[in-house]
């Protein structure tokens, strides 16, 4: 028996509800002994396929908690590791910024250079 969800469930169950309602022109409802035990045994049948269903759902739902922890922690990780980046890449643009500093007074020394061979004969 394959489990039944939603409105054919309730079609079941209400079948199973009518037939335990037994024969009801006699004096007193009555309900044959094999009507009790099929409604029972499908009853059984839908408690049993819930119940594995629900703890198929629970084992998924435990799956997904353990990847949420081991994603949450490679966030982290990842987190530190762009901190890092962060820090290097403002170390290269504070190196980038003085070595444009050197390059100017370089240019300066290289012009003072010119400017010392120009005057002297």
């Amino acid at each position: 028996m394959t489990l039944i969800i939603g409105p054919q469930l309730d079609v079941v169950l209400q079948t199973v509800k009518n037939d335990l309602k037994g024969k009801t022109q006699l004096d007193k409802p009555y309900v044959c002994n094999e009507t009790l035990l099929h409604a029972v045994r499908q009853q059984n049948d839908i408690l049993h396929l819930m119940q594995t269903t629900i703890y198929s759902h629970v084992n998924k739902l435990h799956s997904i908690e353990s990847a949420m922890e081991h994603q949450s922690k490679e966030i982290m990780t990842l987190k530190e590791k762009l901190k890092g980046l962060q820090r290097y890449t403002e170390k290269v643009d504070s190196m980038g910024t003085t070595m444009n500093s050197w390059k100017k007074k370089i240019e300066l020394i290289d012009q003072l250079e010119k400017c010392v061979e120009v005057r002297t004969p």
